[in-house]
């Protein structure tokens, strides 16, 4: 029975006997990438996959703005041997990736700024990568950034990284990687982050201090694992307190702003609450910009809201907030990170932590 060979080295492998044999002669251009995705009907990531073999091994080089040339065989193994220079040379950049879905929330931007500070101490650098909740541009920064040789990743997961393949790349060429904030169930991982159930919990236990008895709970998808520990700590203040837990005031959706606006709006028409929990920072401010043209009174509802919202000009509107020490979560990520590239090292078994740091209310 023939093995199955993946297409980009069957690519490889006739577009290099076609350079043996002349048919694409030394000094010449080779067809350009789109005609060659068609001819081998291939994405253009599973064709350059091939181009990247070939010019590992000599056979071609790329002119920016010009093509991509064949090699005479005379500098062939010149240009082998300046290739092999050039990976010994990502061998010896220290580099390690941080990836986050969305540099503008407040959590995301204070990670990275502690990370920074504690990898420039050990002499390594920092490469970013905003993907913008997209699976598949989480997908190709993990790829880039593994080709370039860096020795570890900085991950803070989303809804959909569980689609994302590269995970399982990582893991079988041993790179290590790091959760912050938000980990994948079955991937096995260091997680650094907060204590969700108890941010909830405090945040919840304040509000029923102020005299709150009909609290709503606005939040992200339940598949995350911030949301799912935030509403934990929810429901458990309410219980301690002899409160109902009433769905009807529950809301999961995408931690954007016009989720908040529209659950919080569709909410009030229905029924009369006293209080707001919301889990996520532009949630928050959809809540706000909602209450605010419906003409709610800041007296008349009480809100909690994890993280640091940023309200728009012109609304005020006076809210208790569940911060998270982001700073430390990224620079103990980093921390661990550097051991774990260390183990790798020396071939130790590793053994992963799960670190959850206390919230801040202010």
């Amino acid at each position: 029975m023939e093995q199955w060979v993946p297409n980009y080295l069957w690519i490889e492998k006739d577009l290099r006997k076609k350079i043996e044999k002349g048919e694409y002669k030394p000094g010449n251009k080779i067809p350009i990438e789109h005609r060659l995705c068609e001819k081998y009907k291939v994405s253009r990531a599973t064709l350059r996959k091939a181009l990247s073999l070939l010019e590992s091994e000599g056979y071609i080089y790329k002119i920016t703005g010009k093509g991509t040339f064949v090699i005479s065989p005379d500098k062939r193994q010149e240009a082998t041997v300046i290739k092999g220079r050039e990976k010994e040379i990502k061998k010896l950049n220290k580099g390690v990736a941080v990836l986050v879905p969305c540099i503008t929330f407040s959590i995301f931007s204070g990670i990275v700024r502690g990370a920074e500070d504690c990898l420039r101490e050990e002499k390594y650098h920092l490469l970013l990568g905003n993907y913008d909740d997209d699976v598949e541009k989480e997908k190709e920064y993990m790829e880039s950034f593994a080709e370039r040789g860096v020795n570890g990743f900085i991950v803070s997961a989303n809804y959909f990284s569980n689609q994302n393949p590269y995970y399982d790349v990582l893991m079988k060429k041993g790179i290590p990687f790091v959760f912050v904030d938000t980990p994948l169930e079955n991937v096995k991982a260091d997680l650094v982050a907060t204590d969700n159930i108890k941010g909830a919990y405090l945040g919840t236990k304040y509000l029923i201090s102020l005299g709150c008895k009909k609290i709503a709970f606005l939040s992200a998808l339940m598949t995350l694992y911030s949301s799912e520990g935030r509403f934990n700590g929810y429901r458990k203040a309410l219980e301690e307190s002899g409160l109902d837990l009433d769905k009807n005031i529950i809301r999961n959706g995408y931690a954007t702003e016009e989720f908040g606006y529209n659950a919080i709006k569709e909410i009030m028409r229905k029924e009369k609450i006293d209080g707001i929990f919301s889990a996520n920072e532009p949630i928050t401010i959809g809540i706000v910009k909602g209450l605010k043209e419906m003409n709610i009174r800041k007296e008349e509802i009480k809100i909690v809201s994890f993280d640091q919202p940023i309200l728009p000009n012109g609304i005020i509107y006076d809210i208790k907030l569940i911060k998270q020490p982001r700073y430390e979560i990224g620079k103990i990520a980093a921390k661990i990170l550097l051991e774990r590239i260390k183990e790798r090292k020396r071939m130790i078994e590793t053994i992963y932590k799960k670190i959850l740091l206390e919230p801040i209310i202010e």
